[in-house]
């Protein structure tokens, strides 16, 4: 399924055996992130800095180890340099990809997050996703390299009419410059999470984006943690699934998620339309 990627991960546990343990206790955990409006954000020019927004999957990590004895460690790298540093072991975590892309690593069971893929066009723009017909209606489609995209249907247009596509390039500057092709109209729509260019255009005073319909449904999000640490991986995972519900469970998670406009996936149904709330 279409994904953007995106790393980062864990979370506290209160029980005596977690916060004991040899494998657990005053660890440094190595977490692989990358730019991910606005799930993970770039590197922060001060790291230290408590005020600094690092996305909320981020923050979430950051908020879950604030009581424990841990130190998180992010590393901001390309997405298939962090699913390799976390192969080899170099790294604990990464964070963003669906379920079945945790295969080979120590998935968690926890969801972190949720991805939505909509057409997303400028707000001058009448095209509007009603179905397959309605895509060749459309002069260019935005779509991003290197990732997945097997919905049948997306997946026919794409076979029917591969000239159509555009493939967006996974640079520093790639939200600014896609928002700008848009709103140009070189693009007729792109496709991509709406909170997270709404987010985007929000912080850089830019016009937001205008959602116009469902491309892929939504997925759950989870963490991967490295293979070649297997007991150490399953406690970390452990302590981020009972992270997450505690976080929910305390309200934590909420006032966390709020300034992102970021609504809890717990509440959305995946598979469904009605998982897109804005």
């Amino acid at each position: 399924m279409f994904r953007f990627l995106t790393w980062a991960v864990l979370c506290f546990c209160s029980t005596p055996f977690l916060l004991f343990s040899k494998e657990a206790e005053g660890s440094t955990v190595i977490i692989c992130v990358s730019d991910w409006h606005d799930y993970t954000l770039s590197q922060p020019k001060d790291p230290k800095n408590s005020n600094h927004q690092l996305g909320y999957m981020a923050d979430l990590v950051k908020a879950a180890f604030a009581n424990q004895s841990y130190d998180v460690e992010y590393l901001w790298v390309p997405a298939n340099r962090g699913f390799q540093k976390t192969k080899s072991g170099k790294a604990d975590a990464f964070l963003g990809a669906f379920e079945s892309e945790t295969k080979g690593y120590i998935g968690n069971k926890e969801p972190i997050g949720i991805l939505r893929s909509h057409y997303l066009v400028s707000q001058k723009e009448n095209w509007r996703y009603t179905g397959y017909d309605s895509l060749f209606k459309a002069k260019a489609i935005g779509i991003w390299a290197e990732y997945d995209y097997i919905d049948p249907v997306f997946s026919k247009y794409f076979e029917a009419k591969p000239k159509n596509l555009y493939f967006l390039p996974n640079e520093e500057d790639a939200v600014e410059r896609v928002v700008r092709m848009v709103n140009s109209g070189r693009l007729t729509a792109i496709v991509g999470d709406p909170g997270s260019f709404n987010w985007y255009a929000k912080q850089h005073q830019k016009e937001s984006l205008v959602d116009a319909g469902q491309c892929l449904k939504p997925e759950f999000l989870y963490a991967g943690f490295t293979p070649a640490k297997p007991k150490r991986s399953k406690l970390l995972s452990k302590i981020l699934d009972e992270g997450i519900v505690s976080l929910r469970s305390n309200g934590k998670l909420e006032q966390l998620l709020k300034p992102y406009s970021f609504q809890d996936w717990s509440t959305l149904k995946v598979n469904s339309s009605e998982a897109i709330k804005e």
